[in-house]
């Protein structure tokens, strides 16, 4: 038995199984650019932040260098 045979003999299909469409579900078409997300607005970090922070960032400085000194 040769490849071909077995291609049109159906050995080895799967079935294709399709789930009832309703006509409301094919009536909803998306709309273009469903997909695309929104931009995102971009903000400074006001003065109080920006001081939190940096204050974050040199207690953690000091910490690894004490850390790696040992």
């Amino acid at each position: 038995m040769g490849y071909k045979t077995c291609l049109e003999g159906g050995v080895g299909v799967l079935p294709a199984l399709q789930a009832p469409i309703s006509h409301q579900e094919a009536s909803v078409i998306p709309k273009e650019g469903w997909a695309i997300r929104a931009a995102k607005t971009s903000y400074r970090f006001s003065d109080k932040q920006k001081s939190y922070l940096m204050a974050k960032f040199h207690i953690g400085e000091r910490q690894g260098a004490s850390l790696t000194l040992r």
